[in-house]
């Protein structure tokens, strides 16, 4: 019986450490840390985002003109923090990567995404205006 025990105890130690929420990821940079960001200045409402980092979105107000999630970048929201982004477009492509939740760790924050722009404005190939957008070699996990 206490084999039994043991074993179980030791299944669960081990399956536990399979599940890491996105947002618990060791490596991510911080969105609200200035040094994440070129000449340590946050991207602003007329900058076009590429990102290929892996970057954890913990700032509550944020506008920017686009963002590009590529070549191994990764975006994932803190559900720690109310977040409102502006933007007129999320491509997601080549390897990109977004999350908002997992299917082990469901979203229970509050995220507000806001297209911006008006028509005519400009158009994305295969997307045209305001969208969320995935492309060849992109994910998007949402999950609440």
């Amino acid at each position: 019986m206490v084999h039994l025990q043991t074993a179980v105890i030791l299944l669960v130690s081990i399956s536990g450490a399979w599940c890491l929420c996105p947002d618990e990821e060791t490596d991510l940079l911080e969105w609200s840390d200035e040094s994440t960001w070129k000449n340590n200045k946050y991207p602003d409402s007329e900058t076009d985002l590429v990102i290929e980092r892996k970057i954890l979105l913990n700032f509550p107000e944020v506008s920017v003109r686009s963002i590009t999630v590529q070549n191994g970048g990764h975006l994932v929201w803190d559900p720690d923090v109310k977040t409102h982004l502006r933007t007129r477009y999320i491509l997601i492509r080549d390897g990109g990567r977004v999350d908002i939740g997992s299917e082990e760790c469901p979203y229970d924050g509050e995220a507000t995404i806001t297209l911006i722009g008006r028509r005519g404005d400009y158009s994305i190939t295969n997307f045209d205006e305001k969208f969320i957008g995935v492309d060849a070699g992109g994910t998007l996990e949402y999950t609440a």
